[in-house]
């Protein structure tokens, strides 16, 4: 009797197989892209009312306490931060104003440093925001149409928020993104005044990095980051 011979096993994945675990990673990989998103977005939603919410109502505070903006002249008010044009009140000087007022502020990144808050980019790198308070040329609309003027108003300056952040700000300011227009603008679109101008994007989008020594940006670089003014009330 002949003996049959048996054919060794073929050991590996079948296409089918190959197929489901490809799908399985698929939804691993979508999962912690939304977890990672949802996160991140909780994050500049904390930024948002926690920092940048929170030095508005410091600002509305101090006002309605004292009845002048931070820093202006108490023998001769001029409605002014400082009580001029473009001069800034940042740093020690703004927490000392608030201080001396009896104002709370925010927490920031840690007493003495209320003024600056830490985040993390979308890339997962470290950046800093910081505010300041001011009075600027701000865009108006002026007596015609389709023309602007310049009038000095009181903004607060905040330095340092990625393209995601400014959008985000933006939309909850002003319902809407843009640069130009509103109550929040990019620093440097705040104050144009050229007739039947329209709406302008931010300078700059999340795939924008910063590049090393070599001009190298590469994908896990800092993402580039943006200045705005916010106007305040009074």
């Amino acid at each position: 009797m002949t003996q049959q011979v048996k054919k060794p096993r073929q050991s590996g994945f079948t296409v089918l197989e190959m197929a489901v675990v490809l799908v399985i990673i698929g939804l691993v990989i979508g999962a912690v892209t939304i977890g990672t998103n949802v996160q991140r977005g909780a994050s500049y939603q904390r930024m948002s009312s926690d920092f940048v919410q929170a030095w508005v109502t410091a600002y509305d505070r101090f006002y309605e306490g004292t009845g002048r903006p931070p820093g202006d002249v108490v023998a001769a008010p001029t409605g002014l931060v400082n009580g001029a044009v473009s001069s800034d009140l940042c740093g020690a000087n703004l927490r000392n104003a608030m201080q001396a007022a009896g104002i709370e502020m925010p927490a920031g990144r840690a007493e003495g440093f209320e003024d600056r808050y830490v985040y993390l980019d979308g890339n997962g790198n470290p950046q800093e925001a910081t505010v300041c308070f001011l009075a600027v040329p701000w865009s108006e609309p002026g007596a015609t149409a389709g023309t602007h003027v310049t009038r000095n108003r009181n903004v607060m300056r905040i330095e340092g928020i990625t393209p995601a952040i400014a959008n985000l700000l933006d939309n909850m300011f002003d319902a809407r993104s843009n640069a130009s227009f509103g109550k929040m603008r990019q620093v440097g679109q705040h104050n144009i005044t050229t007739t039947g101008r329209t709406a302008v994007n931010w300078s700059n989008t999340e795939i924008d990095r910063y590049s090393d020594a070599a001009s190298r940006a590469r994908d896990e670089d800092q993402v580039v980051v943006l200045n705005a003014y916010i106007k305040m009330s009074r």
